[in-house]
């Protein structure tokens, strides 16, 4: 949810008071209580999430170009 929240404020960052919420709620599929509940926590413990957010990504951002690196190394050897 919280990632949905950063791609939500990076791609319109003009919504934000209730209209925040309804559109989280359109593009995580969560309930309105489900999205509070998660926006009060985020809030509460926002250091150590944003921290958990980024290792993440950047597991992701490593896995994907070890990925690509095999992909390479396959293509080489099958031509």
């Amino acid at each position: 949810m919280i990632g949905a929240l950063h791609a939500v404020r990076a791609e319109s960052p003009e919504i934000e008071g209730e209209e925040l919420p309804a559109e989280l709620m359109e593009v995580t599929g969560l309930g309105r209580e489900q999205i509070s509940t998660a926006l009060r926590y985020h809030a509460n413990h926002s250091a150590e999430i944003d921290q958990l957010v980024r290792a993440d990504h950047e597991a992701t951002e490593r896995e994907e170009r070890l990925w690509q690196a095999e992909q390479g190394l396959l293509k080489r050897h099958s031509a």
